[in-house]
């Protein structure tokens, strides 16, 4: 059985149809430019919290299940993923759920292309695969407003919920920052940083349904230091090679292909291009050898039919030497 294992959800990008619906966003603030905040704005630093993430469970050797990132993501395919890590099999002793994007104004509800996904959600679907009362379910959440899923849970009940952990990157009230080099509290969460958090951050800890303590952090490295999960036996080495070089891959994929792409896919996707380009190489050699066995067997039926024909063409002159010589015999012998 695996320890630990973590899902990662990234939504940057469009959220068009929420905006419709009338789902009130702000974006996560420019640490540089705290003036300038635009509703429906991309988070370029999202990708980058995505890649830190996965250095920091490399480090801490914890299994990384997935991670989906998507400029255009809908509520379904984000529910799919989440459903779909709740019943991994065989389980693990804590699941971890990290998101980054936008947050819903007064919920603090994950946001993505046409709809929210809600703190009782995520805790319905954690009830009903089965895993609640023996595993423990750990939430990180870097967008704004998240710190409302902590005053959420104090009204939800989750009694048949062994543990359950909360990590947020602001108070229910407060903005989140972005840098150019991806959210700041991912960025000094992942570094275990002591610099003080651009806003402060929330954490919480749920046992069986009691809320065990709720904590207010403006600096955030003693809370890795003090709370991280323990690391698994397995070998960080195991991990760390493969998802840095898909992360390498991530900017291309994204820029190059509209669809759902998660780490698992480019492993596929790689796979299958490699395999393809074998078949295509086997192919284009097949035809080149076919090619060249198709030209030595022209090239000597051209020569058998050369030779055959400089034959008859050698047979047909003597032929007429031996008929002229007779004609000339015939002549002589006629007159003498």
């Amino acid at each position: 059985m695996s320890h630990n294992l973590a899902l990662l959800l990234a939504s940057p990008g469009d959220v068009s149809e929420s905006l419709k619906a009338g789902i009130q966003i702000v974006a996560k603030v420019r640490s540089n430019e705290e003036d300038q905040r635009k509703s429906a704005r991309s988070l370029a630093g999202v990708l980058l919290d995505i890649r830190h993430m996965q250095n920091l469970l490399d480090k801490k050797c914890v299994e990384m299940y997935d991670a989906f990132y998507r400029h255009r993501f809908t509520k379904q395919e984000a529910l799919q993923a989440i459903s779909t890590f709740f019943a991994r099999d065989p389980p693990s002793q804590v699941y971890m759920v990290y998101y980054s994007g936008h947050g819903e104004r007064i919920t603090g509800n994950w946001v993505f292309t046409d709809g929210t996904i809600s703190y009782d959600e995520i805790i319905s679907m954690w009830c009903q695969s089965g895993k609640s009362e023996n595993y423990g379910l750990w939430i990180i959440s870097d967008s704004c407003f998240s710190g409302q899923w902590i005053q959420t849970a104090h009204h939800l009940n989750t009694s048949n919920c062994m543990f359950i952990r909360m990590l947020c990157s602001s108070e229910a009230n407060k903005v989140s920052y972005d840098t150019s080099e991806g959210g700041d509290f991912t960025i000094k969460f992942t570094q275990g940083n002591h610099e003080r958090l651009a806003t402060p951050a929330v954490s919480c800890e749920i046992v069986s349904g009691r809320m065990q303590k709720s904590i207010m952090h403006s600096t955030i490295g003693n809370y890795v230091e003090q709370n991280w999960l323990q690391p698994t036996q397995v070998n960080s080495s195991n991990y760390a090679e493969p998802y840095r070089a898909q992360a390498d891959l991530e900017n291309d994929l994204y820029t190059s292909h509209p669809g759902l792409y998660s780490i698992r896919d480019m492993r596929q996707e790689r796979v299958q291009q490699a395999y393809h380009l074998r078949r295509e190489r086997a192919q284009q050699t097949y035809q080149q050898q076919h090619e060249r066995s198709l030209e030595v067997y022209q090239n000597r039926n051209a020569r058998m039919l050369e030779v055959q024909q400089n034959r008859n063409q050698r047979v047909q002159e003597a032929q007429q030497r031996s008929k002229h010589q007779y004609s000339s015999n015939h002549v002589q012998t006629k007159y003498h």
